[in-house]
Order: C-alpha cells, then structure tokens, then sequence
C-alpha cells in the first residue's frame, strides 16, 4: 500500500456524516470530502453516500470487525481496510442531546401551516394565508417520526386521500454537533412544503417548528409550518 493511502483518515461523527480526509500526503491532489453514512443490512455493513456537493456517489462496505478503537471493512473486490482508533472523538454537545432527544420522544403532527407574502398581485401589502384551514382530513392526521437510527417517517394516519397513496415515505435526518436540525428530501413531509433553509428547523419539548424566507425584486414570503408531539 502506497503511503499516500496509509495516512487517510475517517473521522465519523454523530450526525450520520464522516469526513475523509487525505492526510499530509495526497494520491491525487484531492482534499477532504465529507459523506452521509447509515447502516445496512441489520448493521452488517455501511451505506456510504456522497453529500450533494460531490459526485462519487453511493457504496456499501461490509463491517468486518467493530471494537471500542478498530474499524475493519471489506470493500468491493475483497479489498480489506482495517482502521485504528486515533482518540480524536468529540462526544456531542448538551444542545446535541437536548434536540435529539424532544426529537425521537414524540409523534408529530402538523396544527399550523401559513404563509404571509405580499405575492399574487398583493403589491406593498403583506397578506397571511392559512394554508392548514383548508387541508383536507386526510392530510391533517399525517404525522412525522423522527428514529434515533435517524430516519424520518412521515405516516399517512388514519385515513389517506388516495387508495394509491403510500402509507409511508421515509428519508433522513440528522443534527450537526452544536444541535441544528437537518432534514434531507424535505418534500417527504408534504407535496406542499417547500424547502426549508439550514437553520430554518426549531425544537422545544411542545412544538417543532419549520420555516423558510424569500425575496425576490422586491416581493417576499415566510412560510412557517408548526407540529405538535402526541
């Protein structure tokens, strides 16, 4: 193995992404990358995917061995790379567990969905528009399930607008270090819901809060979406 391989290092973190990092001696020129991580097939292997801003794309790797301070994986191939605890983990801050926790310990289900623009001709003159009152039934007992294995379910309920409809669609979530709540594939929670900026998701142990911004020449929205734990 050339040296420019035996320096790389992972450093995975709580949030389900990893860094690699090439260490002081790159093969190619290239410099850290960061990717998404998940488990696999009953925790047996790592899913590995690329985070959107690079182009490699989605592995899985088999889990050979896992102890307190060694990582062993077998690639495609049969390639086996064995990887040595270097003592560099930063446990998650208190922000971390406090989100985390109010996170998986409830359902959630929407109780408010508005929009105040002063779009649609409005000119000057903002304009609030309660979207939620005019939802169907069926879509007002959907509900959202955040796993501590950081997937988020979002579940038709009791009763689903369409025979075809799926009862559920799921993606993932995850935390930064410092607590900040991301949602990937954020049109899972409604084909209404836009996308919501970084640092546009609240928690608190009796409401979770989602909301975006915009302009545009003039002309802007803020669309605020509220769940309640049940």
């Amino acid at each position: 193995m050339s040296n420019c391989v035996k320096d790389n290092s992972l450093s995975f973190k709580a949030n389900q992404s990893f860094t690699f990092s090439p260490g002081a001696i790159s093969c190619n020129g290239e410099g850290p990358r960061d990717i998404a991580w998940s488990f696999a097939a009953n925790e047996t292997r790592l899913s590995l995917a690329e985070l959107p801003d690079v182009t490699y794309g989605q592995i899985e790797v088999e889990i050979v061995a896992l102890t307190a301070n060694t990582l062993q994986l077998r690639y495609s191939g049969g390639a086996v790379y064995l990887y040595s605890d270097k003592g560099n983990f930063t446990p998650p801050s208190a922000n971390y567990q406090v989100a985390f926790n109010r996170l998986t310990a409830h359902k959630w289900r929407m109780s408010r969905y508005t929009v105040y623009s002063n779009y649609s001709g409005s000119g000057s003159t903002w304009v609030l528009t309660d979207l939620y009152a005019a939802m169907p039934a069926c879509r007002r007992d959907d509900f959202l399930q955040f796993n501590p294995d950081f997937t988020l379910v979002n579940d038709e309920g009791n009763s689903r607008c369409a025979p075809t409809d799926l009862q559920t669609n799921a993606t993932r979530w995850g935390l930064s270090e410092t607590g900040n709540i991301s949602i990937l594939a954020i049109g899972v929670l409604s084909n209404n819901i836009p996308g919501i900026a970084p640092g546009g998701i609240q928690v608190s142990d009796s409401t979770l809060t989602l909301y975006r911004s915009q302009t545009n020449q003039g002309n802007g929205s803020t669309t605020t979406v509220v769940y309640k734990p049940f």
